[in-house]
């Protein structure tokens, strides 16, 4: 039974990626997504809010799969669990991008662009995860004492 604690070694590649591309899409909320002259609308707007909750979700899973929490799933993997939170991540994550790029008045601004690229780059860490829930492979790190 593992420790409580954090603790790097129990990270898997999927895992830090999807940590990773986590942290940064949360920041990229809260930057300008589309603009027209000096307004501007951040992308926690309209159905930015659900990505937000969607990427609050998945950091707090993949945190508490990396602090060592032992969380029971039943017979789901806890890596499919987090390629699944990912997916959907993904899925909000373009649907926000595309709301930006097709309003009339409103066109994409730097914040969108970012956006855009974090969720491909969470689109592959989902897939690294999914593949983890497929073969059974933990941790990339050495063996714990």
């Amino acid at each position: 039974m593992a420790e409580p604690g954090f603790d790097p070694r129990r990270l898997s590649a999927g895992s830090l990626g999807l940590l990773g591309t986590g942290i940064v899409l949360l920041v990229d909320l809260f930057f300008s997504w589309e603009r027209f002259g000096d307004v501007t609308v951040k992308g926690y707007s309209g159905v930015g809010w659900l990505l937000f909750l969607l990427v609050l979700g998945l950091l707090a899973w993949e945190g508490a799969l990396a602090a060592g929490v032992e969380v029971r799933t039943g017979t789901i993997s806890p890596a499919l669990i987090s390629a699944g939170i990912a997916g959907a991540v993904v899925l909000v994550g373009l649907i926000r991008f595309l709301v930006a790029l097709t309003r009339d008045v409103f066109s994409p601004a730097f914040g969108s662009w970012i956006g855009l690229i974090v969720v491909a780059a969470m689109a592959y860490a989902g897939w690294l995860r999914w593949g983890e829930a497929q073969t059974g492979a933990g941790p990339s790190g050495p063996p714990g004492p």
